[in-house]
């Protein structure tokens, strides 16, 4: 779907979208969780969810949904000559075509955008060392619990003469420890993501050394509790830079977030459904706003359509 006469655009690929829809640098915020499940009750899928971020900033932006990996450079190709760039990617499982897709969002402005997957974090490392000789820096990375097989996913950005650290299988407080470590090495941390699909958290994380602003990344948190941090946070001026969306332990959705001071970041909002994601981009740059991530999961928690907790089987949690 093209909405022509807008500052963003939102196309799929061979169908009309239905938009599927304290003064530690590390610190957690562990909080409580619905313990009364021990199973998911199957319930038939519904489009992505979208959580998105914006920050103060006019420059247009555009979201692609639906793209098939055979068109996702004839799709960068028209986009460059558009001059626009990649600003952050989704891997998303459609299934009425039962395949793979690309959710990306766009920024006007020059540079080339690269992305590349693999199987392992070994190929992925070996990825990395190969685009930041030839100039090219990572800026997203995702991990995806494929159909065909779980993927390791970079978007580089050509550019920039900082290193960034990339740190994989890392537990919650093996985060927090490394976290606080490279902060006073001068490291900033700057993407989080959750690469376990079972009740344990296990996260990659990525650092940059162009600056040591402080950080501040919280993780296990209910909507209305980011949305209370994020909030909280802002007069101390610390602003969101990155939102994660993950089921949790017993199937509730959670999110996981990075806050850095000096951004200007000012609204986040979670649980977009289906047809809101274009009414709301389009309404928030008409406010002096720019889309600068944005994160596409299934609904399948409690609360959510989708694969819901199963409250009726027994009142306690899988030991």
């Amino acid at each position: 779907m093209i909405m022509s006469g807008s500052s963003f655009r939102i196309r799929s690929e061979g169908k009309l979208i239905k938009l599927l829809g304290g003064l530690s640098v590390a610190t957690i915020l562990v909080l409580s969780g619905v313990k009364e499940a021990n199973a998911l009750c199957a319930a038939p899928k519904v489009p992505y969810n979208f959580a998105a971020l914006w920050e103060n900033g006019s420059h247009a932006n555009y979201v692609d949904v639906g793209i098939s990996d055979e068109n996702l450079g004839t799709l960068r190709e028209m986009r460059h000559n558009q001059n626009l760039v990649i600003d952050d990617i989704e891997y998303t499982w459609d299934a009425e075509d039962a395949r793979m897709e690309w959710a990306l969002s766009w920024v006007r402005g020059p540079g080339f955008g690269s992305i590349r997957s693999s199987e392992n974090i070994s190929e992925f490392l070996s990825i990395n060392k190969t685009f930041e000789n030839g100039g090219y820096r990572l800026i997203d990375i995702e991990y995806s619990f494929s159909r065909s097989g779980n993927k390791w996913i970079g978007l580089w950005r050509k550019g920039g003469s900082h290193s960034v650290d990339i740190k994989t299988d890392l537990s919650t407080r093996e985060l927090v420890r490394y976290g606080n470590r490279r902060h006073r090495e001068g490291w900033r941390l700057f993407d989080i993501e959750r690469t376990s699909s079972g009740s344990v958290d296990i996260w990659a994380a990525v650092w940059r050394n162009d600056d040591n602003r402080a950080n501040y990344f919280n993780v296990n948190m209910t909507g209305d509790e980011i949305t209370e941090l994020t909030a909280q946070r802002i007069e101390d001026g610390r602003y969101l830079v990155d939102i994660e969306a993950y089921r949790g332990e017993y199937g509730e959705r959670r999110y996981a977030g990075i806050w850095t001071t000096g951004e200007s970041s000012a609204q986040s909002i979670a649980g977009i459904e289906e047809g809101r994601l274009s009414h709301l981009l389009d309404q928030h740059h008409r406010s002096g706003l720019r889309l600068i991530d944005i994160e596409a999961y299934e609904p399948d928690a409690d609360g959510e359509i989708g694969d819901v907790t199963c409250n009726d089987v027994i009142l306690n949690p899988v030991e």
